[in-house]
Protein backbone atom coordinates (compact mmCIF):
# COMPACT_ATOMS: atom_id res chain seq x y z
CA UNK A 1 0.00 0.00 0.00
CA UNK A 2 1.36 3.47 -0.91
CA UNK A 3 0.35 7.01 0.05
CA UNK A 4 0.94 9.79 -2.18
CA UNK A 5 -0.86 13.21 -2.28
CA UNK A 6 -1.76 16.11 0.11
CA UNK A 7 -4.86 15.99 2.59
CA UNK A 8 -5.53 19.15 4.78
CA UNK A 9 -5.78 16.67 8.30
CA UNK A 10 -3.12 14.20 7.50
CA UNK A 11 -0.30 16.48 5.28
CA UNK A 12 1.76 15.27 2.50
CA UNK A 13 2.44 11.87 1.61
CA UNK A 14 5.17 11.03 -0.91
CA UNK A 15 6.05 7.20 -2.35
CA UNK A 16 9.45 6.47 -4.10
CA UNK A 17 9.14 3.43 -6.71
CA UNK A 18 11.96 1.60 -7.74
CA UNK A 19 12.64 -0.98 -10.54
CA UNK A 20 15.61 -2.85 -11.48
CA UNK A 21 15.88 -2.23 -15.02
CA UNK A 22 19.59 -3.73 -15.26
CA UNK A 23 17.92 -7.08 -17.44
CA UNK A 24 16.10 -4.83 -19.81
CA UNK A 25 17.26 -3.51 -23.26
CA UNK A 26 15.75 -0.03 -22.77
CA UNK A 27 16.50 0.42 -26.95
CA UNK A 28 13.75 -2.00 -27.56
CA UNK A 29 11.06 -0.09 -25.20
CA UNK A 30 8.61 1.18 -27.27
CA UNK A 31 6.34 2.12 -24.19
CA UNK A 32 5.88 1.89 -20.21
CA UNK A 33 3.13 2.51 -18.09
CA UNK A 34 3.01 2.07 -14.79
CA UNK A 35 -0.42 0.83 -13.60
CA UNK A 36 -1.63 1.47 -10.14
CA UNK A 37 -4.66 0.40 -8.15
CA UNK A 38 -6.54 3.43 -6.11
CA UNK A 39 -8.96 1.86 -3.70
CA UNK A 40 -9.55 4.94 -1.10
CA UNK A 41 -9.77 9.05 -1.86
CA UNK A 42 -9.30 11.35 1.22
CA UNK A 43 -9.38 15.25 0.76
CA UNK A 44 -10.74 17.33 -1.61
CA UNK A 45 -8.07 15.71 -4.57
CA UNK A 46 -7.90 19.38 -5.66
CA UNK A 47 -4.19 18.70 -7.17
CA UNK A 48 -3.57 16.14 -9.89
CA UNK A 49 -0.54 13.57 -8.39
CA UNK A 50 2.38 13.58 -10.25
CA UNK A 51 5.17 11.32 -11.43
CA UNK A 52 8.75 12.98 -11.45
CA UNK A 53 12.59 11.12 -11.76
CA UNK A 54 14.33 10.69 -8.73
CA UNK A 55 17.97 11.76 -9.54
CA UNK A 56 20.03 10.46 -6.78
CA UNK A 57 20.47 6.65 -5.47
CA UNK A 58 18.36 5.92 -2.32
CA UNK A 59 17.70 2.65 -0.47
CA UNK A 60 14.45 1.68 1.31
CA UNK A 61 14.19 1.67 4.84
CA UNK A 62 13.50 -1.04 7.11
CA UNK A 63 11.73 1.38 9.74
CA UNK A 64 7.83 1.38 10.45
CA UNK A 65 5.71 3.67 11.18
CA UNK A 66 3.64 1.81 14.37
CA UNK A 67 6.01 0.82 16.20
CA UNK A 68 8.39 3.67 15.63
CA UNK A 69 11.67 2.16 14.61
CA UNK A 70 14.91 4.24 13.82
CA UNK A 71 16.22 3.85 10.20
CA UNK A 72 18.91 2.57 9.65
CA UNK A 73 21.95 5.23 7.27
CA UNK A 74 21.06 6.16 4.12
CA UNK A 75 17.58 4.76 4.18
CA UNK A 76 14.85 6.67 2.71
CA UNK A 77 12.81 8.88 5.77
CA UNK A 78 10.31 11.77 5.20
CA UNK A 79 13.57 13.77 6.63
CA UNK A 80 16.07 11.75 4.25
CA UNK A 81 14.54 12.16 0.67
CA UNK A 82 16.55 11.82 -2.28
CA UNK A 83 16.75 14.46 -4.85
CA UNK A 84 14.12 14.79 -7.85
CA UNK A 85 13.07 16.37 -10.29
CA UNK A 86 10.46 19.09 -9.64
CA UNK A 87 9.06 19.21 -13.59
CA UNK A 88 6.64 17.04 -13.22
CA UNK A 89 5.81 15.14 -17.15
CA UNK A 90 3.54 12.88 -15.92
CA UNK A 91 0.39 13.61 -13.60
CA UNK A 92 -2.95 12.35 -13.36
CA UNK A 93 -6.31 12.95 -11.66
CA UNK A 94 -7.09 12.13 -8.06
CA UNK A 95 -11.05 12.66 -7.81
CA UNK A 96 -11.89 9.62 -10.10
CA UNK A 97 -14.42 7.23 -8.88
CA UNK A 98 -12.98 4.67 -6.63
CA UNK A 99 -11.67 1.77 -6.48
CA UNK A 100 -9.96 2.54 -10.23
CA UNK A 101 -6.56 1.57 -11.97
CA UNK A 102 -4.95 4.16 -12.69
CA UNK A 103 -2.20 3.75 -15.51
CA UNK A 104 0.43 6.40 -15.64
CA UNK A 105 2.95 6.61 -19.43
CA UNK A 106 6.23 6.80 -18.00
CA UNK A 107 7.95 5.97 -21.62
CA UNK A 108 8.96 9.48 -21.16
CA UNK A 109 11.49 8.10 -18.95
CA UNK A 110 12.33 5.56 -20.43
CA UNK A 111 13.54 7.47 -23.54
CA UNK A 112 15.36 9.70 -21.14
CA UNK A 113 17.52 6.83 -19.69
CA UNK A 114 18.22 5.82 -23.75
CA UNK A 115 19.24 9.10 -24.74
CA UNK A 116 21.74 9.08 -21.89
CA UNK A 117 20.02 10.32 -19.25
CA UNK A 118 20.82 8.65 -15.73
CA UNK A 119 19.05 6.23 -14.02
CA UNK A 120 19.87 8.10 -11.10
CA UNK A 121 22.68 10.90 -11.13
Amino acid sequence: MLGAGWNPTGGEKRSFIQFDVSGIDLGKVSSARLRLYRYHLAGNGAKPLGVYRVTEPWAEGRGTYKPASAALPGEITWLNQPGYDPRTSTSFSSVDPQPVFVEVDVTWLIEAWTSGFPITD
